[in-house]
């Protein structure tokens, strides 16, 4: 396979992104499903991040059907980058693209319904730096898969992480997000986390730079998704812990926003609309 690591263009004024890790089975409902009120001012940007299964390959052959009502790019990194790294590639690349005013995080194994989208609809160029999602079991108690043991602990964490800033946010943990392009712009990729919790540290430096943030309520789907094994959630615990230390201990410092006119993952682009690339 050709690599090419070289930025995509993207043209319209909305990138969805979509990151993937062995979703196969569901990423191809994910693209089917985004709502019609984004077609037409969209275009999506698929991440397998090194998938083990045929993630690539099911998305591939969506594209070449050549049915979707929006552009859509994919590329496969050639490592596992991680959840942070594929987010920060994701991030870096929608900034070449001048037209792009925000980019939205909505993962490939559906735990966040593509319905949701339209809850973000209202808020596209509102100003906000960001605008994410929280769950809330009172809003959507049929709806909202997360387990109670899940949720209460999620609750907890955010009551902490909320004491420890003096932010008060409903949520630290939510992979469903929109970031504006301003804040992107600003954000030193370089200086901030690598761990499953920079969806936390990204609401951290939007504080810093005193840049306003909202928050909407959301369900997540659980049945039939991967989930953290009890050391992956013990890991993760001990991740936001450490953050908050390094807050409290004024040890979190991130450095001055540097150019990143070199990507530094490499990845082969297997599809890409505005390039005539197809493998």
């Amino acid at each position: 396979m050709h690599a090419l690591s070289q930025p995509l263009t993207f043209t319209k004024e909305i990138l969805i992104y979509i990151p993937c890790y062995n979703c196969e089975d569901t990423v191809v409902s994910v693209l089917r499903s985004i709502p019609q009120e984004f077609w037409d001012r969209s275009e999506c940007l698929v991440i397998d991040n090194c998938s083990e299964d045929k993630t690539s390959k099911a998305v591939l052959e969506e594209i070449q059907r050549g049915q979707h009502p929006f552009p859509i790019s994919l590329l496969r990194t050639q490592e596992n980058i991680g959840y942070a790294g594929s987010q920060k590639l994701a991030y870096q690349l929608a900034l070449n693209s001048p037209q792009i005013s925000q980019v939205i995080m909505l993962h490939g194994d559906s735990q966040y319904p593509p319905s949701l989208l339209l809850k973000l609809l209202p808020h596209i160029n509102s100003g906000k730096a960001i605008v994410n999602g929280y769950r809330d079991k009172s809003l959507y108690p049929n709806r909202d898969e997360t387990p109670w043991s899940t949720y209460l602990t999620i609750k907890v964490l955010n009551t902490l992480e909320n004491l420890v800033t003096g932010m008060n946010q409903k949520e630290w943990h939510s992979g469903f997000a929109m970031y504006s392009r301003h804040f992107l712009e600003q954000v030193p990729f370089r200086s901030i986390s690598n761990t499953y919790h920079i969806d936390g540290e990204m609401l951290i430096v939007a504080n810093s730079l005193k840049l306003p943030i909202l928050s909407v309520p959301i369900y997540k789907h659980y049945e039939g998704k991967q989930r953290l094994l009890l050391w992956g959630r013990i890991k993760y615990t001990f991740t936001v812990f450490k953050l908050l230390f390094k807050y409290r201990s004024k040890k979190l410092k991130y450095a001055k926003r540097e150019e990143n006119s070199k990507i530094p993952y490499a990845y082969d682009v297997l599809s890409s609309p505005t390039q005539n690339i197809t493998l």
